[in-house]
């Protein structure tokens, strides 16, 4: 029997600046893998999502893309995949865990993808996303 490798990236970036922006921007994760066989990768994010504002939304989606990747505060770039995760503070004070996943397929091999997060405040506050642990798996 043999066995392929398996190509992963594992990183915990340092706890981005927070977004005031009711669209969209990248959080600069900087993360990113470069494809080896499959075309086919596994991304899971994880930490804690918060608005520092009582009553106030965030929300994230995972994103990727090729070329330089995107600095914090800039503005949405790349393919956006998975769920939108929202959440509202009931308090400005709360954090509460952080999930998302997705599957993205048909993507090149040899090719080098970053990998970050589309966050925004919903109506207002600061919007942020820390204690993060980012992952990607080629399938």
């Amino acid at each position: 029997m043999h066995i392929e490798s398996i190509t992963t990236a594992q990183s915990t970036p340092g706890n981005p600046t927070g977004t005031t922006s009711t669209t969209a921007v990248m959080m600069g994760l900087a993360g990113s893998i470069k494809l080896q066989g499959s075309g086919r990768i596994l991304i899971v994010l994880s930490g804690d999502i918060s608005n520092n504002t009582t009553a106030d939304g965030v929300t994230s989606q995972l994103s990727y893309g090729t070329g330089a990747a995107p600095a914090n505060g800039a503005a949405l770039t790349g393919t956006q995949v998975g769920n939108i995760v929202s959440f509202t503070a009931l308090t400005g004070v709360l954090t509460v865990p952080l999930a998302q996943q997705a599957i993205v397929s048909g993507l090149i091999v040899g090719t080098t993808y970053w990998i970050d997060a589309a966050v925004k405040a919903v109506t207002g506050g600061t919007a942020s996303i820390l204690n993060l642990s980012l992952s990607v798996v080629e399938l």
